[in-house]
């Protein structure tokens, strides 16, 4: 069976696969649909998802490359609108896509966004290796986890 997943996320540890799903909730804070957050959650979902059709919101319009630049410039200012726990969810899962995407433009675009909220927020960002350290899957787990699954 195929998977809604976009290809590279399937091939990476289980673990940081986890941390995207968790980031995949736009904040619950209402702001209006054009919000900053709104656009850049957005954006992320496209880089991880895949459509399952062309109806609904959840992946909603595809920002152009200007629209997400914008978008998070203006999200990484203003960070401390939002609930510090949405913001640490974007801020991993864009770091895990600006490490491990396979497009080098892409890696850069998020990798970039990733570095600025650990700009705004004084935060020293990881490296890929401790990132990787931090995230690194426990293989007797997944074994296990993969003889329940149904």
């Amino acid at each position: 069976m195929s998977s809604s997943l976009r290809r590279w996320v399937e091939e990476i540890p289980w673990m940081q696969q986890g941390v995207l799903f968790s980031a995949t909730r736009s904040s619950d804070l209402r702001f209006g649909e054009e919000d900053s957050s709104k656009i850049v959650v957005r954006g992320y979902r496209n880089v991880i998802l895949k459509r399952a059709c062309n109806v609904g919101s959840f992946l909603g319009k595809i920002p152009t490359k200007e629209q997400l630049l914008e978008a998070m410039k203006d999200f990484s200012s203003q960070y401390g609108l939002y609930p510090s726990h949405f913001v640490t969810h974007l801020m991993h899962a864009a770091e895990i896509i600006g490490y491990q995407h396979p497009d080098q433009e892409i890696r850069q675009i998020w990798g970039d966004f990733y570095f600025s909220i650990c700009n705004e927020m004084h935060v020293n960002p990881e490296t890929r290796e401790q990132m990787t350290n931090r995230l690194k899957d426990n293989e007797e787990v997944i074994k296990k986890s993969s003889e329940e699954d149904l």
